[in-house]
């Protein structure tokens, strides 16, 4: 073989190299837009509820489906063209477990999974003194992990006093002087549990 026909093939070789090298990459490349829309599936703490959030950049109509675990259908709906989305979904009919989350539009196609617990209970301790002292009384709440309202009522259930307790412990003491006789509750409720205790003025 001449050096002509060497060289020759050596340059061809060279540029097939690089064109099939060419061609493969922007064959296989991921398209530029991929990455428009990015969701966030995230689970609120001590809820049944995720929220689901993105920007729809492209404003394209979108569907967004959710699956439970055997990865039947079990929420459907559809968002408008609006550029920002946000929007809360709460699973309590259906309980915890894990859901799959499908969004899709014209050009777009995302899948997330997320899982949501059952609600954190709130199963507070509430002590009462056992009677009224010097016509005063007091109620005590410990382990408080939400919400409790304290009130005090009386027989016909007239609310007298109403506070709303958000403290893990709290101790509250009432004074009933100017109360006419009769008999009166302190009561601590909340959504898990509730209590209360009966005193009585003569």
């Amino acid at each position: 073989m001449n050096s002509f026909n060497f060289i020759q093939k050596t340059v061809f070789t060279f540029i097939f190299a690089i064109t099939f090298s060419f061609i493969s990459v922007t064959t296989f490349a991921s398209p530029a837009d991929e990455d428009d829309m990015i969701a966030i599936v995230e689970a609120l703490p001590n809820s049944t509820k995720f929220i689901l959030k993105f920007e729809n950049e492209k404003e394209e109509k979108l569907k967004v489906n959710i699956y439970n675990a055997d990865l039947k259908l079990v929420f459907s709906e559809a968002l408008g063209k609006t550029a920002q989305i946000q929007r809360i979904y709460d699973m309590s009919n259906l309980g915890e477990g894990t859901y799959t989350v499908l969004i899709k539009g014209k050009t777009y196609k995302e899948k997330r999974t997320i899982k949501v617990k059952s609600a954190l209970k709130n199963n507070f301790n509430a002590t009462f003194s056992p009677k009224a002292i010097n016509k005063k009384i007091f109620a005590s709440v410990e382990n408080n992990k939400g919400t409790v309202k304290l009130t005090l009522t009386d027989s016909e259930g007239h609310i007298l006093y109403e506070e709303t307790i958000n403290e893990e412990n709290k101790k509250r003491t009432l004074n009933l002087q100017g109360l006419k006789k009769g008999t009166y509750f302190l009561q601590v409720i909340g959504q898990d549990n509730a209590t209360y205790e009966t005193y009585h003025i003569d």
